[in-house]
């Protein structure tokens, strides 16, 4: 064991004549990998890859854990000139039939036909019934904990990904193929992205659980000539990568993004074209019911004798367990057996009230390209924190690419909080407890509870909830397994006021039935009701849809990019938060967010160029339309030679107090800096609620052109 810092050549020339022998070879390898790389600070590790046997040891540095294995057989310091030099191998749909295909070795991969993403699927088998609730994960024995090929952590929230890179020097080659999501899985498996440039999706820290000290980046990648197809959240998606470029490839039918990069250095992408689902068949909730799953399941299995009394009646592990496998089996039913595109309203009304995704859209934020700081996008539009804040993305290009028909119908879930922790009420992975949710066909009628006003509700409850609150008060009670590492609970903020509050639900003598007194206990302030608004069914911040959504990202190039026929069908804010500047903690702008509509934003970014690019035809249902909009304290972001026309803000609700419903072409906001508009062609902006206007500029030291068409 050793801990060293390598400064220069002279440093380490220094500290490999003093080593003993045996610390010679890895101290090179760390040092050729360093000053090839950059020494980038935030990656402390080296991936190096052996022949198919991947062997790692684990060394102390600065008491940080560090994967170093052999080194690779081709080195690639030139991303342009060497990947040309490296072995093929070519990779078919045999070779997704069990999970994901973890690239670990330097190579290019061809595929040889058209990929549909289904392991352990059990949409044939005969007793399908039997298995659907369980298909599409990594079976027991795939774990790593019993032999398998997937680490437990990452692969505990299912196959997140049909192809990770977990290393240097790789090229995927589509060769004009698809490689997608099946619907089954899609439906079973909501959190995906075809392609992962990691061997996690979460780096340390992040994430609905703690995903260990340790994450394999993909370096020097190049992905180009096919189509990349449907896929729950994302297209691709990766943290902390270098050296990607990303070249003739559609991107059909995500859900989120197709392609959403975090700390990425050095990305080209060229020649893209894409666009978003629009038969999504369920909302966001339906995944929270699946990950409910294992946990009742786990709690059952245990024979704990725990009950949950719901309007006067006792449902024991098992009553639990059945309502919820019997919702799940019933949605796969009618979307993967009878392969409907909707849930039947007709044999499965429970299901269809809870789950039914009218317009076929996601229920969250959307995005067609996305670069941002190491880390998750999921809080607000962010500002440049300077040295102190997080690694930023760097040396971005987008050129002739296109985004086009980006659609979402973003949901507002509102969210109890509690005062005594600061914190918004989750389940144990983190999902939302919707008690304010209505059903589509009735969208005053709430489905958890039975009135709208608090002082009247009472908790009935449904499948999801039921187990959410379920596994709450066994985890309260010290019943859930703590020694499986597939059921975190750190999540968990549902406490004992909660379960209380639920179980004397119908007790009619009884006052605490009432949610009003809940939401009282939960926040003692008789100025505050209880809610935060402006968050989805994980609690991320609604920022709603944005064509090229760049944040945290410096020295960005963008040349013919085209954002055409984007629509967010969302309903406006909330009023049960009251007229708020800011009601979620993580948001950044004042008031709701989840309406709008940006073709380009750029927030905490610094020294951009987008050039002969446009935006048109971006309809906003109940909320703004800005076709470039520069935000936070980004400085020196120029437009030039840019056009914008058709931007329309419907207000079809009417005015609301809370969500903004201008249309702007351009937008410089008050803490950007030495920003420019130069020749731009602006034109057709429309708003019946809010203010029209082709240019608005609140920053410092902007410079700012006439239309000149």
């Amino acid at each position: 064991m050793f801990s060293y810092e390598l400064k220069s050549i002279k440093d380490a020339i220094y500290g490999i004549c003093h080593l003993r022998k045996a610390a010679l070879f890895p101290l090179i390898i760390f040092a050729m990998h360093h000053f090839a790389h950059g020494g980038c600070p935030y990656a402390e590790m080296l991936r190096l890859n052996e022949s198919r046997n991947l062997r790692s040891r684990r060394l102390e540095n600065n008491d940080t854990d560090t994967v170093l294995t052999k080194p690779p057989s081709v080195e690639v310091d030139d991303i342009n000139t060497k990947l040309s030099m490296l072995p093929t191998t070519y990779i078919s749909q045999n070779d997704f039939t069990n999970g994901t295909l973890r690239i670990t070795l330097p190579g290019r991969y061809v595929l040889t036909e058209d990929i549909s993403f289904a392991p352990n699927s059990a949409k044939d088998d005969t007793n399908w019934r039997d298995k659907a609730v369980e298909c599409c994960k990594p079976r027991p024995d795939q774990f790593s904990s019993n032999g398998g090929n997937y680490p437990d952590v990452p692969y505990s929230l299912g196959f997140f990904a049909a192809i990770t890179v977990e290393t240097n020097a790789v090229v995927i080659d589509l060769n004009g193929y698809t490689i997608e999501q099946s619907v089954e899985h899609a439906l079973m498996q909501r959190f995906f992205s075809v392609i992962e440039l990691n061997s996690t999706p979460f780096i340390p820290g992040q994430g609905p659980r703690n995903f260990g000290d340790v994450i394999a980046n993909g370096v020097n990648v190049h992905i180009e000539g096919g189509t990349i197809g449907r896929s729950a959240h994302h297209g691709i998606h990766g943290n902390g990568n270098n050296n990607v470029k990303i070249s003739n490839v559609k991107f059909v039918d995500f859900e989120v993004a197709a392609i959403a990069l975090n700390g990425v250095h050095n990305l080209v992408v060229q020649n893209c074209d894409a666009w978003n689902r629009k038969d999504v068949p369920v909302l966001g909730l339906f995944a929270a019911g699946v990950f409910m799953h294992r946990y009742t399941k786990a709690v059952k299995e245990k024979g704990v004798s725990t009950t949950l009394r719901v309007q006067g009646e006792i449902k024991t592990a098992s009553d639990i367990l059945e309502e919820l496998e019997e919702s799940i089996i019933n949605v796969y039913e009618d979307i993967v057996i009878k392969e409907r595109k909707w849930i039947s309203k007709k044999n499965h009304p429970k299901d269809y009230a809870i789950y039914h995704n009218d317009k076929g859209l996601v229920d969250g934020n959307a995005y067609g390209f996305l670069t941002n700081c190491l880390g998750v996008a999921i809080f607000g539009f962010p500002y440049d924190e300077g040295r102190s804040g997080k690694k930023h993305a760097r040396n971005v290009k987008y050129e002739n690419v296109t985004l086009h028909d980006l659609q979402a119908d973003i949901r507002e879930v509102v969210t109890l909080k509690r005062a005594d922790i600061g914190k918004h009420v989750t389940d144990a992975l983190g999902g939302v407890l919707q008690l304010r949710t209505t059903e589509f066909d009735y969208p005053f009628k709430p489905i958890v509870i039975t009135d709208n006003d608090d002082r009247k509700a009472e908790y009935i409850g449904n499948a999801v909830a039921n187990a959410q609150i379920f596994v709450a008060k066994c985890i309260l009670k010290g019943e859930v397994p703590t020694d499986d590492l597939h059921l975190p609970t750190g999540g968990n903020k549902i406490n004992d006021d909660i379960v209380n509050w639920v179980e004397v639900g119908g007790d009619s003598i009884n006052p605490e039935r009432f949610l009003s007194n809940l939401t009282s206990k939960l926040v003692p302030d008789e100025n505050d009701n209880g809610y935060v608004c402006n968050g989805d069914s994980m609690y991320h911040v609604n920022k709603g849809i944005v064509g090229f959504k760049i944040d945290n990202s410096d020295l960005v190039r963008v040349n013919r990019a085209v954002v055409k026929k984007m629509v967010n069908h969302g309903r406006p804010g909330s009023n049960l938060c009251g007229e708020y500047d800011v009601s979620h903690k993580g948001a950044t702008q004042v008031g709701y967010g989840g309406a709008s509509v940006r073709g380009f934003s750029f927030s905490g970014s610094k020294r951009a160029l987008i050039k002969d690019s446009s935006v048109s035809n971006l309809v906003s249902i109940n909320g703004a339309v800005v076709g470039y909009d520069i935000m936070t304290n980004s400085s020196h972001i120029i437009l030039q030679d840019c056009n914008e026309t058709e931007l329309v803000a419907l207000g079809k609700w009417g005015q609301n107090p809370i969500t903004a419903m201008d249309a702007l072409g351009a937008r410089f906001n008050n803490a950007t800096t030495k920003c420019q508009l130069r020749n731009p062609c602006f034109k057709q902006t429309f708003a019946t609620s809010g203010s029209r206007e082709h240019v608005y500029d609140s920053g410092r030291e902007n410079k700012v052109a006439r239309s000149v068409c």
